[in-house]
């Protein structure tokens, strides 16, 4: 009890620290959005963490203020250098130590990560959040596609809602899930919808939550897709922020979608199904009924793996998921158009 106790108070002390820096800065970098009801505030501590990492909450950027909340700061080594917030756990940076947990209860979550010199901290008493970088220009392209991962995850899983590796698609009032392996054609499906009848809600990560019904909600407003399918999109043209030569040969290609094709963007709509993609070499589609099971097989592991701690809860709301709406293998044809046909004809059942 008394190391969480002197943990809050190092979390506490620690944003105290923060706040009297960024109230020093002339100039104020901020965005406040909404997702589920929810407001999340960011501020940042300069141009280039805010250019980074705001991108792809564009679309749910608001101005109104509600009562479920969350402020997260966002800061630099130039801000406020490690050694000033004096962490009091021992690591080895030359260990080169990717996730350190220091702290994952009911109260207080902080993850360590030495070698991508990152510290992320929350406090679920205060709603308060610390996202710390050595440096705004070490942030990969990755974390531009879905910032403050950890930070949400552990917040919204807290107000009931849960974030998953999933990409969602769908009509103004329903739609469905792709969840799957890498190579599964899950991006591939998702992205296809955006030059359809269909709306897009999400590419990696949607955002489920019961109200009472399964609901799926945006949270990025971004898509990836292998380099060498990237010729498939022409309508990609003007929203790809990663070109090839950009990296490294396993990076994907980035798009920010918002704001050139915010009327293709769907903000929500209740779960109709869970789809299970498979690449085919079929002339048409087939929707084949699968069990919940091979659905949790699908979606759970690499959720789980992927989100950072509130491993019981996620499995949970997962397989509350599954019982509640149908799963179906959904074995792709090679063409993109017949695909996001067949989606369209679920749906209306037209």
């Amino acid at each position: 009890m008394n190391t969480i106790i002197n943990l809050i108070d190092y979390f506490e002390n620690s944003l105290k620290l923060i706040q009297l820096k960024f109230e020093e800065f002339s100039v104020r970098h901020s965005l406040t959005f909404i997702a589920d009801e929810k407001q999340v505030n960011l501020y940042f501590s300069n141009d280039i963490l805010f250019s980074k990492l705001t991108p792809a909450f564009g679309h749910l950027e608001s101005s109104l203020c509600i009562e479920s909340k969350l402020d997260v700061y966002v800061l630099d080594e130039k801000c406020v250098p490690i050694s000033f917030l004096s962490p009091p756990w021992i690591y080895d940076v030359s260990e080169g130590i990717n996730d350190v947990w220091i702290n994952d209860d009911s109260k207080l979550k902080i993850l360590h990560q030495p070698a991508k010199n990152t510290l992320i901290m929350l406090n679920l008493l205060s709603n308060k959040a610390i996202y710390w970088v050595k440096s705004g220009h070490q942030i990969p392209y990755y974390e531009s596609s879905a910032p403050l991962r950890p930070i949400l995850h552990w917040w919204m899983s807290s107000m009931g809602s849960q974030l998953l590796h999933a990409a969602a698609v769908g009509l103004n009032n329903t739609g469905i899930l792709l969840v799957g392996k890498g190579g599964s054609g899950k991006s591939n499906t998702a992205i296809s919808c955006l030059n359809s009848n269909l709306y897009y809600t999400a590419d990696d990560y949607s955002l489920l939550s019961f109200n009472p019904y399964p609901t799926a909600f945006s949270l990025y407003a971004t898509g990836k897709l292998l380099f060498e399918d990237v010729h498939r999109y022409p309508f990609l043209n003007d929203v790809q922020s990663k070109e090839a030569d950009d990296g490294l040969q396993d990076e994907k290609a980035l798009f920010f979608l918002y704001p050139k094709l915010q009327e293709k963007l769907l903000k929500s709509f209740l779960i109709k199904a869970v789809f299970i993609p498979k690449v085919t070499r079929s002339e048409f589609p087939k929707i084949t009924p699968i069990s919940s099971s091979k659905a949790y097989l699908a979606l759970a592991p690499s959720t789980i793996f992927q989100m950072h701690g509130e491993k019981e809860r996620t499995h949970d709301n997962i397989v509350k998921l599954l019982k509640e709406v149908p799963s179906f293998l959904f074995e792709l044809s090679e063409e993109p158009i017949k695909n996001t046909d067949a989606i369209f004809k679920f749906l209306t059942g037209k």
